[in-house]
Formats: C-alpha cells, sequence, structure tokens
C-alpha cells in the first residue's frame, strides 16, 4: 500500500490509475498473450499507427519519450519568446493592445505554452508507468498488446476537442476517471460536488 502510494505514478501526482493495476506489476500477474490469432492490419491510418506503437514494450514506452521531448521543445521555445508570463492585462497592456484579435491571439498562444509543459511530465510519467509493468492495460481482439493503462493525457484528442465533454476527458484522464467513478456516479451526478471534491483534492 505505501508502495502505491508513493509511487510519484499514482495518486500524489499522476497519472493516476487502480491499486489492482500496481499490484498486478509487482507481483507480474499480467495475462498472457492470446494465441493462435490472425493480426487484423486494416483500419484508418491512427488506427495502424496506435497498433504500431503500442505492439512492443519498449517501442510504447520510447513513443511516450519522443513525444515529451518535443512537447518539451515546444514549451522551452515559447518560454525563450516570451510566452511563458501569465496574462498581464492591467490597463496600460490594454491600452497598448487595443485590438480584441490580439487579445484572443494573445490569450491562445500563451495557454498553449503552459499545456505543453503539462503534456512534457505527464508523456514521461506514462512511458516511464509502461517501462514498469503499470501501463499495461491487456490485448486487444487482433492479440496485440496495449499500453494506456496509465495514459493521462489525450493531446491531439484536447487540441481538436468540439465540446466540453470531451475536453474533460482528455486532460488528466486518471483524475477524471477517478471522479467520475467515485464521486459523479455516487453523488447522483452532482457536477458542482465533484467540481469541490477535485479543489479540495487539488489543494
Amino acid at each position: 500500500f505505501l508502495g502505491y502510494i508513493y509511487n510519484f505514478t499514482s495518486i500524489m501526482v499522476g497519472p493516476t490509475f487502480e491499486y489492482v493495476t500496481y499490484e498486478k506489476a509487482i507481483l507480474t500477474e499480467q495475462e498472457k498473450a492470446p494465441k493462435n490469432i490472425t493480426a487484423n492490419q486494416g483500419g484508418s491510418i491512427m488506427d495502424k499507427l496506435g497498433r504500431f506503437f503500442n505492439s512492443n514494450l519498449y517501442l510504447a514506452a520510447t513513443h511516450r519519450l519522443v513525444i515529451s521531448l518535443i512537447c518539451m521543445a515546444a514549451f522551452s521555445t515559447m518560454s525563450a519568446a516570451g510566452w511563458e508570463s501569465y496574462f498581464s492585462y492591467d490597463k496600460v497592456w490594454l491600452a497598448e493592445h487595443p485590438s480584441y484579435l490580439y487579445r484572443y491571439y494573445h490569450i491562445f498562444v500563451t495557454m498553449a505554452s503552459h499545456r505543453f509543459k503539462y503534456y512534457f511530465i505527464w508523456k514521461i510519467a506514462e512511458g516511464a508507468c509502461i517501462l514498469s509493468g503499470q501501463g499495461f492495460s491487456g490485448y486487444d481482439k487482433d492479440g496485440n498488446s496495449w499500453y494506456r493503462a496509465a495514459e493521462n493525457m489525450d493531446i491531439w484528442g484536447f487540441e481538436i476537442s468540439s465540446s466540453v465533454s470531451i475536453l474533460s476527458r482528455c486532460w488528466n484522464k486518471g483524475t477524471q476517471g477517478w471522479l467520475e467513478r467515485y464521486s459523479y456516479t455516487r453523488l447522483n451526478r452532482n457536477l458542482m460536488a465533484v467540481y469541490l471534491i477535485s479543489a479540495i483534492w487539488h489543494g
């Protein structure tokens, strides 16, 4: 229990996952690969890429490492350009930038620069989970191994999301799933109560 609590990729920082996932990893009780299955290579290009990057433990972990380094490079580049600062919408700044179009552009780029640092830490943590066995989520119908149990951020899904519902399901997925399972469904779908619990949890 203490190992799970103080494991940096469990409940203290994230990505959050259930204790049973941690227990299976440390006891090496992963399920066996199905036999006599002919892999189906059909589907969209995204499906094929997903199967490719999740078909091997080290390939899956390296994939997350590469994504995290790209995100860190993007954050460093935007920080060097001065976009890392928080919004400074005082009267002087507003007077100097009267265009609403520029203000929206400034908000968009500033928020994007902050998101990249979260993308970095969550993806590198996901890679660490995969290497330790805590990211394994079983096999698909074609017998391909899958490493999504510790996925905490769907970057592409978040950036192109078309609703707040999809947005929240793509960001901090471990916490979102935990709150949905243990708070939202048990409190008669009381969204305000869930936000209160989330606020207390985040300090």
